[in-house]
């Protein structure tokens, strides 16, 4: 289940950004680079956060994983100077 709902995923993140979601290369970014990222991120997830069918085990296998790149995600955010961490999170809304 956890392979397939991982590979459902990585599909849709590589359509929505253009990128190996395994590429695990070291790049630099800019801070308003980084900054976009961090917040193109946390739509992506939040975009895939399902909302019906949780009584169902797929469906709260996902809510589990997307669940997770949420909270991965805002603790990278979160390790960041509060100036940089609110524009960001304000990006999401």
């Amino acid at each position: 289940m956890y392979t397939i709902i991982d590979n459902e995923l990585r599909s849709e993140y590589v359509k929505e950004f253009s990128v190996d979601a395994n590429d695990r290369t070291v790049k630099i970014f800019t801070f308003d680079e980084q900054g976009k990222r961090y917040s193109d991120m946390m739509k992506f997830w939040h975009k895939h956060l399902p909302n019906d069918g949780l009584n169902d085990t797929m469906t709260m296998a996902k809510l589990f994983y997307v669940k997770n790149g949420i909270a991965h995600t805002l603790s990278q955010i979160n390790n960041l100077d509060k100036e940089f961490r609110d524009s960001i999170l304000n990006k999401c809304e």
